[in-house]
């Protein structure tokens, strides 16, 4: 005796209306757009591993140079050692000089660190009021801040950033010298 499939239609129906069989295809979507993703993330992260390699130091990454092209339309070109260049706002830009720039004087005890130093919230918002003559948040310099890391990320390049919560600051990982504290090197 043969038997015929249930009717798909039919189950459908009923298995709609099941509270459970919902869990299960909301669950079923998660893992579908999960797994692309992780198998974009894979793929790209094949392509920069070979940029990894050479830019890593040690546990951190540190760039030597950070050179920033204004534009016209009021973008700006970052460019990170030999890193592919990036369109970043004119906002993101300022917020880049001022996070690399080397603004010691020579005399603390910090001088001894290769790096920039960290600079406090209150002054990178200040340094931001000043260079783009705009009066700015500490939630707007946070929300800055997050915008670049996520951009930095997206470029493998999400180590150069860091937050200092303890001194409350932030800091690029760049050598010391690499950007005047005023201007851009082109």
């Amino acid at each position: 005796m043969d038997r015929k499939p249930p009717d798909d239609d039919f189950l459908d129906d009923r298995l709609r209306e099941d509270p459970l069989y919902q869990v299960l295809r909301r669950t079923q979507s998660v893992w579908e757009v999960l797994g692309d993703r992780l198998e974009d993330m894979m793929l790209g992260l094949a392509g920069r591993s070979q940029y990894l390699r050479r830019h890593r130091c040690e546990t951190e990454l540190q760039a030597r140079e950070v050179r920033i092209t204004q534009k016209s339309d009021g973008t700006a070109v970052v460019a990170i050692d030999d890193w592919p260049p990036f369109r970043v706002s004119e906002t993101l830009a300022a917020l880049i000089r001022i996070l690399a720039a080397d603004t010691s004087d020579g005399k603390s005890g910090r001088d001894a660190d290769p790096l920039v130093p960290i600079k406090s919230y209150a002054e990178v918002r200040a340094l931001m009021e000043r260079t783009l003559r705009r009066q700015y948040s500490q939630r707007a310099v946070s929300q800055a801040v997050y915008r670049l890391r996520e951009i930095l990320r997206a470029r493998g390049l999400g180590g150069l950033l860091s937050i200092d919560r303890q001194r409350r600051g932030y800091r690029l990982a760049v050598r010391r010298k690499a950007l005047p504290p005023g201007g851009s090197r082109t």
